[in-house]
């Protein structure tokens, strides 16, 4: 019976019930313990047995406590109560050796028995290894536990991984050999149990135990081996199953990955080719990790073509993230990429960068221009290496076209350092598109240099930057997108992977790495990877927040290299990435004709120590929108009112237009919402221009602050100023502050643009002045503007005899820069001289 009061009721037969206002109470009683003295490790195990009288046998009318935790009864009876013991609260147990209470309630009746339970941390038995840490879910694998305080009684020692038996083949004090059993329920994850006479043991490190199942086998499968999947099959990846791709795979029809996993076999190179992979319901694809990078070979193929049949959304020729994760982890390569250590001539077959690498024999590398022409941007296979004094030399598979300097110069203090870059493109981990052969064409070089004015007439279509490989242009693309921006469901961590022969031509929103609408993805990131060879950008981020896009390499780009699309993005980060031959496209947005390496369209981002080599076009293109469009269109954002959360550290040279272009309108104001008015500065710093048309171009852009840059050896103009919104220079007016700009330097020596006029280049006018706005240049040397060019000019994109605005000065100095100014009619300009420095008086 339950403790408390009872009635009792006599039944007597042919006479009924007798009266029941008589009662007899039943007493909980709480009396002992088997064993007498329970003991355990500090993680508990340990099964005891309660004894005493008046149990209920409603085990959930009962509580019973350990060291103040609750544990589950496991068995009952009027007598007796069987729990396990917990794990001891650190509350508790703060000695090796530690004590602590059981309790039994039931009701308002709480029974005590003190001091009853000993935990002693001396006592833990502890795993310190598990090897192999995987089996598949059929059984029979040999598992060796290592670790301190277990038994060599076999008896007394039980594994369990999953909640499956291992079963105990022999024990010492410090190894366990067990044989795993059959795993059925898949979904089941309790991890590793090892109980010695049942306390569990500690797994400080978490070791793990995973069940994986092989690729290869027909276990897999269903046990049959014509269910192992061959080319054009649709296979599929059940949640709970985790798959060891120990195999390359036929070309499949489809992968769906539904709630599985697979990873890619780390102990021989693997390839895993099909036409879709699709990832939903939390699934992944693994090759390598942060901690353990893939040491093999790891390819991901995708196959098709542009007749293709398109998945919603996701279209052809994809890796597709719904709801999942791509770890992609390859080898460390160091560095990513570097400067050029010494000038080289056409001609020459080494190259030498002033570190020690890590590259191989074999590997690919772009060399950026150097020149005024990004036709000279070139790619070679390394064929050797020698490592001597500080610095390695690489054998190169083919002679060097162009001359490409590394030349650092020191003018009157001013430290300059110009030198072509060099990007290391090859990776042991890789996601490529396959080549359709029938589509490869050699084109011809155009017999004219290209010009990259956009309202220019050109000569060629195609050919245009040299001798190409043209092709069906349709290359794989990996996708993530979510079902809704604030899911957080996709996460893609990808490290030191080789995309290429990705991006699709003609199709919108089919880019070689493409995060879509996906909001936070804190956690994420793309770093150290070589985006080469794509025919739709590199790297898109769009509808995005919070990316990490870090030391990569963008060589051979069609369209925007680093690209934020709507205008919606912010706080992503582009930090240490190199752009290197970033190509007009003819096939994606108007602005892709004309191309940036870094497209800008909100301001709250991150750009630092990137830079861009050997553009078709642009190095840094601000280009913001009024509101954001696309599908993140709303009138609650105006990218144009916000300033820039950093942009420092970067360079452009060898463009074929500008370093910086602001283009169209960018003003920041107050707290950058759409309703602030309030001018508000922001700042551009650190940035360095050369061998470009212009270094700097302001189309439209007010209160931007451009401080501490070096701008050199640029064409026309190291910076141009067209317009600046502001009415007076208390409004914050955009303005150049610490600034060092020279006319030429050796660098550009005997350097000629092919397409305007085939002379060497002369000197590049110092600033031009704007045609509206109020325009400031604060404490800026000016270097070598001799009789050939001038410091000073006006007014940048004004037409023939338009006056412009006023600009002031205070702060000037120049050195060996005796043309401070040049006019082309009266009422040109305005320039006030607020310290006497502009004059030199």
């Amino acid at each position: 019976a339950n403790p408390g009061e009872h009635s009792v009721v006599i039944y007597v037969d042919g006479l009924g019930f007798s009266n029941s206002d008589q009662a007899i109470n039943y007493t909980m009683t709480l009396t002992g313990t088997t064993p007498t003295s329970p003991s355990a490790g500090s993680l508990g195990g340990p099964t005891v047995q309660l004894a005493g009288t008046g149990f209920d046998s409603d085990v959930t009318a009962l509580t019973v406590t350990v060291c103040g935790v609750e544990v589950a009864v496991t068995r009952n009876s009027f007598q007796e109560l069987e729990v396990i013991l917990p794990a001891c609260p650190a509350t508790v147990c703060t000695q090796s050796v530690s004590t602590c209470d059981i309790e039994v309630s039931h009701g308002n009746t709480t029974l005590t028995l003190t001091d009853k339970v000993t935990f002693n941390s001396d006592d833990t038995p502890s795993i310190t290894n598990i090897d192999p840490d995987n089996a598949g879910t059929g059984g029979g694998k040999s598992i060796t536990i290592t670790g301190t305080g277990f038994t060599a009684t076999t008896s007394d020692v039980s594994v369990m991984f999953d909640s499956v038996v291992c079963t105990v083949d022999s024990a010492t004090v410090t190894q366990i050999i067990c044989t795993t059993a059959a795993k059925i329920d898949l979904s089941n994850k309790d991890g590793v149990a090892v109980r010695i006479s049942n306390s569990l043991a500690l797994n400080p490190d978490m070791k793990p135990m995973t069940y994986m199942d092989k690729w290869s086998s027909k276990f897999t499968w269903g046990g049959e081996e014509e269910n192992i999947p061959v080319a054009g099959d649709l296979a599929g990846i059940v949640e709970g199953q985790i798959i060891y791709l120990d195999i390359n795979t036929p070309i499949l029809k489809a992968l769906v990955i539904n709630g599985g996993h697979i990873v890619f076999d780390d102990n021989q190179d693997v390839k895993l080719m099909a036409e879709y992979i699709l990832i939903l319901n939390g699934g992944s694809l693994t090759i390598g990790t942060e901690d353990v990078p893939y040491t093999h070979q790891g390819i991901v193929e995708m196959h098709g073509n542009q007749q293709s049949t398109e998945l919603p959304m996701y279209g052809a020729k994809t890796l597709a993230v719904r709801n999942g994760t791509v770890e992609m982890h390859g080898v460390e390569v160091t560095p990513k990429w570097t400067e050029l250590g010494e000038s080289a001539e056409a001609g020459a077959t080494t190259i030498v960068v002033n570190m020690e690498t890590n590259w191989k024999v074999g590997d690919e590398i772009a060399l950026s221009s150097s020149s005024f022409s990004p036709s000279e941007n070139e790619d070679f296979t390394i064929t050797t290496i020698n490592y001597a004094d500080g610095k390695t030399t690489l054998g190169l598979g083919s002679a060097l076209k162009y001359n490409h300097i590394s030349l650092t110069q020191t003018i009157r203090g001013v430290e300059i350092r110009t030198a072509a870059k060099i990007g290391h493109l090859t990776r042991n981990v890789k996601m490529q598109g396959n080549v359709n052969e029938d589509h490869l064409e050699e084109v011809d070089a155009c017999p004219q240099e290209f010009d990259p004015d956009q309202f220019a007439g050109q000569t060629c279509f195609m050919g245009r930057y040299g001798a190409a490989l043209d092709s069906d242009q349709f290359g794989s693309q990996l996708m993530f997108h979510a079902a809704s921006m604030e899911s957080r469901e996709v996460h893609g961590r990808l490290e030191n992977v080789e995309f290429s022969w990705a991006g699709q031509a003609f199709r919108l929103g089919r880019y070689p790495i493409h995060f879509h609408m996906n909001g936070d993805v804190s956690g994420s990131y793309v770093k150290g990877c070589s985006v080469h060879h794509t025919f739709n950008r590199a790297v898109t981020v769009h509808g995005v927040d919070n990316l990490l896009v870090q030391n990569n390499v963008a060589y051979h780009n069609l369209g925007h290299a680093f690209f934020l699309e709507d205008g919606g993005e912010e706080h992503n980060i582009f930090e240490g990435n190199l752009a290197i031959f970033t190509q007009s496209s003819s096939s994606l947005l108007n602005v892709d004709i004309t191309p940036a390496s870094f497209w800008i369209v909100n301001p709250q981002n991150t750009f630092r120590n990137n830079v861009a080599a050997g553009s078709s076009h642009f190095g840094f293109w601000f280009n913001m929108p009024q509101h954001p469009g696309g599908p993140s269109a709303t009138s609650d954002v105006c990218p144009r009112n916000k300033g820039m959360e950093e942009f420092s550290g970067n360079e452009a040279h060898s463009c074929g237009r500008y370093g910086i272009w602001v283009w169209e309108h960018w003003a920041p104001r107050g707290d950058g919402s759409c309703g602030a008015t309030e001018p508000n500065m922001t700042t551009l710093s650190d940035f360095h221009a050369w061998h470009n048309l212009r270094g700097v171009e302001v189309v439209d852009g007010s209160g931007i602050k451009m401080d501490n840059f070096l701008l050199h050896d640029n064409w026309f103009a190291n910076m141009e100023i067209h317009g600046c919104e502001h009415a007076s220079f208390e409004e914050g007016n955009t303005k150049m502050t610490n600034s060092k700009i020279f006319g030429k330097t050796e660098s550009s020596t005997g350097l000629v643009m092919e397409y305007l006029n085939k002379e060497p280049f002369i000197c590049g006018t110092g600033v031009k002045l704007p045609a509206i706005g109020m325009f400031s240049v604060i404490d800026s040397e000016f270097h070598d503007f001799d009789s050939n060019c001038t410091v000073f000019e006006a007014c940048g994109g004004c037409k023939v005899l338009q006056g412009g605005f006023m600009s002031e000065f205070s702060g000037i100095t120049y050195h060996n820069s005796p043309k401070k100014g040049q006019f082309q009619w009266q009422f040109e300009t305005s320039l006030r001289d607020l310290d006497g420095s502009l004059s030199g008086n």
